[in-house]
This record gives structure tokens, C-alpha cells and sequence, in this order.
């Protein structure tokens, strides 16, 4: 008993034996925190008065942590080390293996501690939004989400999404998706990536579609407010239609992702992806997809969105589908 009550007493001193990176900003200001990583442009910390906040990368002109990081830089190259002043205040070190290598801070655009726990690795959002048409009587339920899981060389990013409408005539529809994806980095922005999972989207006649794909992307554009990736890869689909017909298909495709961010207080971030697929199996049967999200920070780790999407299917697999599906909505989320 004296045992733990001596450690639930010792705790607080615990927690804040951890808070020992120090930040340096232009205006003065020194932060004496826990670094959490640096994102978009947006260094995260852990205060013991403010509990987490947010500074802007450009605002700081030194940092100094004795944790060991995953740092990326502007050009690709990738160090784990840990971060040291330099004489110039716009450079710092990184003390790798004892060797120290001075760089512009500027340059650095991401970094992520080096943990042992598992669940420290991940971060995500979710989202939920309900929408309701009197026109039509017309309502719809939707839920998606993220998570990743970072390491030093492999992302590993689990997606969902669900889209429920249902009308008072009797008439429903189902859009749903459940993306597993392991990407690996290479020198120089160049990742290797797998990804498997089921999709649904009644509209386009698909009742199920289970895929398996393979990819080699790269990060041409990786700055701190802005990052862009083009990949393309060859996927497998097992698929089955609204009607019941069935077909195994081959497709190569070409994609991009953006991601842009801005913190002028409240947080501002944007993300969107497009997809082209070329079906190897079906002559003249063309696919395309494209994903937009717009959050908004109403206040910590809470957001409003908008989220919108357009796809396409050329040649739907019998006479239920149709050729084209959209939508767009508002959302509330959360992130962590």
C-alpha cells in the first residue's frame, strides 16, 4: 500500500522530469516542454500550465531536446538523431551516431520521436456528419476516420469510410470503404507501398469490390506547409455487382495526394486525393476518383468540415449502376 501511494505522490514530479526540451522563439519567448513532433509546419508540445499547444516552425530560432528523433528534411533525407543549437540561430545540429551534422531548421520539415510504445506512434482523426434534404426526405449518416502508425522506415495507415442514405419511399443507398495500406520510404522522397481492403458504393452498381494493390509513389513536393505525392501501381479486384454478376480484373492507375495547412489561429487544413484506373480486363473501362477535405479548428483537437467526392465508372458491371456518383457535406471531427 505505501508503495503505490508513494508513487501516485511521485507522479506529478514524474511527468514533469519528462518536460526538458527547450524552444527558443524570434519574439523571446523561451517554452521549456515536451516535444510531441513537427508536422505541416506545426511543432507540437506538452506543457505542464498550458497542457498541449501549438507553435509555428518559422516562429522558433532554437531547439534543444536530448530525445531521440526521426527527422525528414525539405530535399528527402531522413536522420535519427538528436537536436542541438548551433552557433547560427538558423541552424541546429543533429548529433547522429557520433557524428553531427548542422543543417537550416528551416529545412527540417518533419519530426517524430522515437518511441517504444506502441499506442505513442499513432495518431488520426474521426469524423461524423448527418445530413437531412426536405426536398426528397432524403438523409444521410456519415462516418469516416483515420489512424497511422509510424516507425522509422514504414507508415502504416488504416482509413474508413461510410456513407449511409435512406429515403422514406424505401430507398437506400450504401457507399463504404476500409483501406489498409503499408508504405515504406526510400532515399530521395521515393516510397514502396501495398494496400488491401473492401469497398462498397451501391450507386455505381458495386456491391463488393475486395482489391489488393501495389505502388511506388513520390514525395515531389514535401515543404512545411504543403506536401504532394504522385504514384501509380498495378491493382488486383475481385468483384461482385449489385445484380450479382461477378469478375476478377487487372488495373494500372496514376494518382495524386495534397495535403496544405495553415495556422493562423484556428487551425486550417485541406486534403485531396485523385485517382485514374485503366482496366486491363475490360476494354474501354475507365475509373476515376476524387476525395476533398476541408477541416476548420473550432477549438483544440475539435473541427468542422466540408467533404466532398466525385467517381466515376465507365462500364459498371450491369444496368443497376450508374455511371457516376457525388457528394458533399458537413462534417464535425476530432483529432488525436
Amino acid at each position: 500500500m505505501r508503495t503505490w501511494l508513494l508513487a501516485f505522490l511521485l507522479l506529478p514530479l514524474t511527468v514533469l522530469a519528462q518536460k526538458t526540451d527547450t524552444i527558443r522563439l524570434y519574439n523571446g519567448d523561451q517554452v521549456v516542454a515536451e516535444i510531441k513532433e513537427l508536422r505541416l509546419g506545426l511543432l507540437k508540445l506538452s506543457t505542464d500550465y498550458m497542457s498541449t499547444v501549438y507553435v509555428e516552425w518559422d516562429k522558433v530560432e532554437s531547439v534543444r531536446t536530448d530525445k531521440r528523433w526521426i527527422l525528414e528534411t525539405e530535399n528527402g533525407a531522413r536522420y535519427t538523431g538528436v537536436l542541438v543549437p548551433d552557433d547560427r540561430k538558423d541552424h541546429v545540429r543533429i548529433v547522429v551516431e557520433g557524428d553531427t551534422i548542422p543543417i537550416r531548421r528551416i529545412d527540417i520539415v518533419e519530426m517524430l520521436r522515437l518511441r517504444n510504445k506502441f499506442i505513442a506512434r499513432i495518431d488520426g482523426n474521426l469524423n461524423v456528419g448527418l445530413s437531412y434534404q426536405k426536398v426528397n426526405d432524403l438523409t444521410q449518416l456519415t462516418v469516416d476516420g483515420r489512424a497511422t502508425y509510424r516507425n522509422t522506415h514504414s507508415l502504416l495507415t488504416l482509413v474508413f469510410s461510410s456513407i449511409q442514405s435512406d429515403q422514406n419511399d424505401g430507398v437506400r443507398s450504401s457507399k463504404q470503404d476500409l483501406h489498409l495500406q503499408l508504405e515504406r520510404t526510400l532515399r530521395r522522397r521515393w516510397s514502396l507501398g501495398v494496400a488491401v481492403g473492401p469497398e462498397q458504393n451501391i450507386q455505381l452498381g458495386t456491391e463488393l469490390r475486395l482489391f489488393a494493390t501495389g505502388f511506388l509513389g513520390n514525395n515531389f513536393i514535401k515543404s512545411n506547409h504543403f506536401r504532394m505525392q504522385v504514384l501509380g501501381g498495378v491493382q488486383g479486384n475481385a468483384e461482385t455487382s449489385v445484380g450479382g454478376n461477378e469478375l476478377q480484373s487487372t488495373e494500372v492507375f496514376i494518382g495524386f495526394t495534397a495535403n496544405g495547412a495553415a495556422y493562423q489561429t484556428p487551425k486550417f487544413n485541406l486534403t485531396w486525393s485523385a485517382y485514374l484506373y485503366d482496366n486491363l480486363s475490360i476494354a474501354d473501362r475507365y475509373r476515376f476518383r476524387t476525395d476533398l477535405t476541408i477541416s476548420y479548428e473550432v477549438f483544440k483537437d475539435f473541427t468542422v468540415g466540408l467533404q466532398g467526392y466525385y467517381h466515376v465508372d465507365t462500364e459498371p458491371l450491369d444496368e443497376q449502376g450508374r455511371v457516376d456518383d457525388y457528394r458533399s457535406g458537413v462534417t464535425i471531427g476530432y483529432s488525436f
